[in-house]
């Protein structure tokens, strides 16, 4: 072969891309995060069936795993890497995908859209999305709109588990007329709002302030965080839920450990939730300690236990 060509054959193989570099090579489907020695070669010794050889590639891609690197994950592990020299010089390993279609994937956003919007609202139409490849695992797909308009800006997260696929900016159109909850009255700082003291009013979209309460659910039963005035379309960040115990309320506190249960009268020193570790004043006296609030009469404390 004249030397002058060399040069020409590495550009074309090049061009072509990796299809001509691996073509005549074996090729394995993996599922995992992980390629294991046993995909590459089911025979090896059961010990060795899971031995971490690299990274898979993203769900429908392909990577190639030379002989060389599954000699070195042998070496790495303290196993003969003589059990690589049957295998071919070059593995291609595919990674199996389910595809969820732009169609698919606007059904699931509408679906999520659906459950937060306000009464008078729905989906019109949806721009910027695409196919996404994803593991054959349920996905789920994330919403994030902080401000509603009539066209809003979204974002599209597309994962499973903790891994994310894909991350998707979208136009969400939106078509009817809003009614949101407002304040039927003035209410002071600290008020828990009932159903009663809300009622529905048609509201501009330009008007609905940044991540706005929309459905009568997201504040019934919430603490006001602030003196709100009658006909406020409020922030869900303008409320909280309130504390099962409050600072100054006389509770039980329970002592548990090695089949003893001892319960005396004790004062919250601070707020809390059930599952909040709060410190409480012992009635008997004594230092201030921290209790786990379970209910909204009682904490409790494990005797030779730790607290966070």
């Amino acid at each position: 072969m004249n030397r002058s060509t060399l040069p020409l054959i590495a550009l074309v193989l090049a061009l072509l891309g990796p299809s001509v570099a691996t073509a005549g090579a074996p090729s394995v489907e993996v599922a995992g995060d992980r390629i294991e020695l046993g995909d590459l070669n089911p025979t090896v010794p059961r010990e060795l069936m899971h031995l971490d050889v690299g990274p898979s590639p993203n769900p429908g891609k392909a990577t190639v795993v030379s002989r060389e690197a599954i000699r070195a994950a042998l070496t790495r592990a303290g196993a003969d890497s003589r059990l690589a020299d049957g295998l071919p010089a070059r593995t291609q390993v595919e990674r199996t995908a389910r595809l969820i279609t732009k169609d698919e994937l606007e059904r699931y956003v509408i679906a999520e859209m659906r459950r937060r919007l306000p009464v008078g609202v729905d989906v019109r139409t949806i721009v910027g999305l695409r196919d996404v490849s994803i593991p054959n695992e349920t996905p789920e797909v994330e919403v994030r709109v902080p401000r509603l308009r009539r066209a809003s800006t979204g974002t599209i997260v597309v994962k499973t588990g903790k891994r994310v696929w894909a991350t998707l900016t979208a136009t969400i159109n939106l078509s009817g007329q809003p009614m949101t909850p407002v304040l039927r009255r003035d209410m002071p700082r600290q008020s828990v709002i009932g159903d009663g003291d809300l009622e529905m009013k048609a509201t501009d979209y330009s008007k609905l302030p940044h991540r706005a309460a929309l459905r009568k659910e997201e504040l019934v039963g919430k603490e006001l965080s602030q003196a709100t005035r009658a006909g406020t379309t409020l922030q869900r960040t303008a409320v909280k839920t309130p504390p099962v115990i409050k600072r100054g309320r006389e509770i039980m506190l329970v002592a548990t450990g090695s089949g003893v249960r001892v319960a005396q009268r004790a004062t919250a020193k601070e707020d809390g939730l059930i599952g909040d570790w709060i410190r409480v004043q012992p009635g008997s006296g004594g230092r201030v300690l921290r209790a786990e609030v379970v209910s909204a009469n009682e904490a409790r404390i494990t005797i030779g236990g730790t607290s966070p």
